[in-house]
């Protein structure tokens, strides 16, 4: 379950959501760039480096909201209302990234599953040191992780990178939302299972130390701004049925 986050924790619990996305819901690549096509027909392209994800996304009504699993979400129509006209445009908000849907588990594919591996989350963790300006990451499995499995890094998947380390590394603060678009090539040592030449997108923003962890899953936290177009107010609607329409989002850079 993905959407607004109460504070910056983000552990992949709802009841840290103190607003639900629903459907239709969009995420979109904004990178800015520019064509032209000759008069020989050939096109003339350029694009710079800077790339920003933004999502629009409905929320869902207050009687939804309360009832999803028991109450976990202690959230309603004030809350959102609260949210939007304190933080309006200028002030980063918390958003439990939204990953595309797969079949494959927390970003992990998994080859030949066999028995219950439900509840088996592995810690994911930069494998070597990647500079700035680059597309390839290596990404370790620390154990346990999935015994007796092969898994590939999820092509589609939403990464971010953690300030915290598995070693004494202090990571770069790279707050940035990166999807990965190649799984690169997996290796095998022993107990330990690792992938290395991970493409993602876009090339990194700061320099990635090796041993920060890797956040993937519902663990992925954009940091993002509500957009100049939303709407920051309340509507009614079926008597005390609160319609909070469509919000849309945009990564702080």
């Amino acid at each position: 379950m993905y959407g607004i986050l109460k504070s910056v924790t983000n552990t992949g619990l709802i009841s840290e959501l103190s607003s639900v996305f629903t459907a239709p819901l969009s995420i979109t690549s904004n990178h800015p760039g520019y064509a032209q096509d000759t008069l020989s027909l050939k096109r003339r392209t350029s694009s710079g480096s800077a790339q920003r994800w933004e999502i629009e996304a409905g929320i869902a009504p207050t009687d939804s909201i309360t009832n999803i699993s028991v109450n976990e979400i202690q959230s309603d129509a004030p809350n959102l209302f609260i949210h939007s006209i304190r933080n309006r445009t200028s002030d980063t908000i918390f958003i439990r990234m939204p990953q595309i849907y797969k079949r494959t588990r927390a970003g992990i594919s998994i080859s030949t599953p066999t028995g219950n591996f439900e509840n088996t989350f592995p810690r994911m963790h930069a494998y070597d040191d990647a500079l700035a300006g680059t597309n390839l990451i290596s990404m370790k499995a620390d154990p346990p992780y999935l015994e007796g499995y092969r898994w590939t890094p999820a092509i589609g998947e939403f990464i971010s990178f953690s300030t915290n380390a598995v070693n004494q590394s202090t990571p770069s603060g790279d707050t940035k939302v990166y999807v990965i678009i190649d799984p690169g090539t997996i290796h095998i040592e022993g107990s330990y299972q690792w992938a290395e030449n991970i493409e993602i997108y876009p090339a990194l923003l700061k320099p990635v130390i090796n041993g920060t962890i890797i956040n993937y899953g519902k663990n992925v936290t954009m940091r993002a701004k509500y957009d100049t177009d939303n709407h920051f107010g309340i509507r009614y609607q079926d008597g005390i049925l609160v319609d909070n329409g469509t919000y849309k989002f945009v990564e702080a850079l």
